[in-house]
């Protein structure tokens, strides 16, 4: 019962944050009806769904409330600065990324004009001089409007883009956040730098990419047969990785204290997120991933649905715009419930394989049936070999891992050790790339195929939903048979 009125509440948020766009009345009276709906739904409380519907309502107004109240805050800041030049202090948030002209940086702007500001700007600087992260900048620029961008940025939290020719550093942002953040990116490249020593450009990118989700190193041409063979989600981080580092803890548990196997394991995760960029992914697999150790803690049964609800919950109650304008945010949730949901339905078709090809090929066929109308709508094009390039290639992921992660610490620790490690770890990241390359260039590997409508769009997970219902109702009546 308390599951179910969870699920209603989570489901409720959400659904505010999904139609928000629709009611564009004063954000204040959408907070007002949902804090009165919500209020008076307990004089309900004797009947627990109505209740539940009732308090779920509130929270549909109250999500719309906050989305509207972010997306006007931003709205006026941006038209409030925008074609006008304006003085800025702000400190540099985010490691600088190297563009074809230049640097693209992302600041956390501390005053505009003198007056306090508490949002972020994008930034596009010549190569030198050089900035560099956490350092304080002060400078004169003038705020691009946001035209087509807006949900772009406004789902980054950005108030804006602007260039900047001139700028003096004021000093530097000494805060512990900041602190700590700078050692973890001191480490992200320390490792990135250890791989590029030791291994040639196209496998000391995918090293990086299959450990730490590191894409600018990894050249266009590489990038193109990753995403024609339906294998580029290999460098996108995800649960995986997390299950990576709470695996970690698995030797250690008996030995620790039952405190310490809760809060080690979720530091890690907490680290680990700030070190690799806090992408959605990745803060959904974190959070996602500290559900188990906590139910775990507390002598619960860990339940996938409701999972998936809480981390979706939790972004959103931060940031209300990703669920609309985040596709990475989209095709993270897609992928994994379509593992979750559409994987062991697609497993009864291949109960005559072994059982660890039928694994990975269900999993696979799940999250590429789940994700492929986004993608189609999204960009307009989808791999036809990915079930079988994925199957292949998934396979030797582990060991990717394993080896790309021996060699980067092997050689910041005794570089010589570390060029011994990367002899047969060249060998097998090379096999990764010849296979990604040959099922990329094969032809018609992938096609184009467009989802133009989001009518069609919405159709098309409606058919996944009742595939889904379906293909549950019979497990059921199949269980059902058999105790019979």
């Amino acid at each position: 019962m308390k599951a179910k009125i969870l699920i209603i509440w989570m489901l409720s948020y959400l659904l505010g944050a999904i139609v928000a766009p629709f009611f564009e009345a004063d954000p204040t009276t959408w907070l007002l009806y949902g804090l009165v709906i919500g209020l008076c739904s307990f004089f309900l409380f004797k009947f627990k769904f109505l209740w539940a519907a009732f308090f779920g309502i509130g929270l549909v107004l109250v999500s719309i409330s906050q989305f509207q109240y972010q997306t006007l805050h931003f709205n006026l800041i941006n038209h409030e600065y925008a074609g006008k030049t304006s003085n800025y202090l702000g400190t540099i948030s985010e490691m600088p990324i190297k563009i074809e002209h230049g640097n693209k940086v992302i600041i956390e702007i501390k005053t505009i004009n003198g007056e306090a500001q508490n949002d972020k700007a994008i930034l596009y600087m010549k190569e030198y001089p050089v900035v560099k992260f956490s350092e304080i900048i002060k400078f004169d620029g003038k705020l691009k409007s946001y035209g087509d961008s807006k949900n772009r940025l406004i789902k980054d939290r950005i108030i804006g883009e602007m260039s900047v020719d001139e700028f003096s550093i004021t000093g530097k942002n000494k805060s512990l956040y900041y602190q700590i953040k700078g050692v973890l990116y001191s480490l992200r490249s320390a490792f990135n730098e250890a791989l590029k020593e030791v291994l040639p450009q196209e496998e000391s990118g995918l090293a990086s990419g299959l450990i730490l989700g590191e894409k600018t190193l990894i050249s266009p041409e590489f990038t193109r047969a990753l995403q024609n063979s339906g294998t580029s989600h290999i460098i996108a981080l995800s649960g995986y990785n997390i299950t990576i580092i709470l695996s970690l803890f698995v030797a250690f548990r008996i030995h620790l204290s039952r405190r310490l196997n809760l809060l080690l394991p979720i530091c890690f995760i907490i680290l680990f997120i700030i070190m690799t960029g806090a992408s959605a992914s990745i803060v959904r697999a974190g959070i996602m991933g500290m559900m188990p150790v906590l139910a775990k803690y507390l002598g619960r049964n860990n339940n996938s649905f409701i999972a998936i609800l809480f981390s979706a919950t939790v972004m959103v109650l931060f940031n209300p715009f990703i669920v609309l304008y985040d596709v990475g945010f989209q095709l993270s949730f897609a992928a994994l419930c379509g593992m979750i949901y559409l994987g062991p339905i697609i497993s009864k078709w291949f109960t005559k394989l072994p059982e660890i090809i039928n694994f990975t090929l269900s999993e696979t066929l799940g999250a590429q049936v789940a994700t492929l109308p986004l993608l189609l709508y999204y960009f307009g094009r989808a791999s036809i070999i990915s079930p079988i390039s994925n199957l292949v290639i998934l396979s030797l992921v582990p060991l990717g891992m394993l080896i790309s992660f021996v060699i980067g610490v092997c050689y910041m620790t005794l570089p010589i050790l570390g060029q011994l490690v990367a002899i047969p770890g060249y060998f097998i990241l090379h096999l990764f790339y010849v296979l990604i390359n040959f099922f990329g260039d094969l032809p018609y590997a992938s096609t184009q195929i467009k989802i133009e409508s989001p009518f069609w769009l919405f159709v098309s997970y409606l058919i996944i939903l009742d595939i889904i219902y379906l293909g549950h109702k019979r497990s059921k009546r199949i269980k059902t048979q058999i105790n019979l």
